[in-house]
């Protein structure tokens, strides 16, 4: 329902959907749905935005963990939905009609 829109909406979204993912889990999802944040500033966007909706209590750290292969030493942060994110997503749900209407 929220693809397309706003980046912040559509991330609570996907954490409903999903459950508990990790930032680049969610950065590669972002990038897949959203042809902006193909690119290496469109991925830190899309690390900013995680860290607005953690700083507002949408989502929170479930889990960190320092990535020695792949990522070269990175910080990998692990996010889950919380129930003042929750609430927001329905109200959203409830405010924003679907593309096209």
């Amino acid at each position: 329902m929220m693809e397309g829109r706003p980046v912040k909406f559509r991330l609570l979204e996907i954490f409903a959907e999903k459950g508990h993912l990790w930032n680049y889990e969610i950065t590669d999802i972002m990038a897949n749905e959203y042809k902006d944040r193909k690119s290496k500033y469109g991925q830190q966007a899309t690390n900013w935005d995680l860290i607005e909706l953690a700083a507002s209590g949408f989502i929170k750290e479930t889990d960190a963990s320092i990535d020695e292969n792949k990522r070269n030493g990175n910080l990998l942060i692990e996010y889950g939905l919380t129930s003042i994110g929750r609430g927001e997503l329905e109200r959203l749900k409830n405010t924003i009609s679907p593309r096209g209407e």
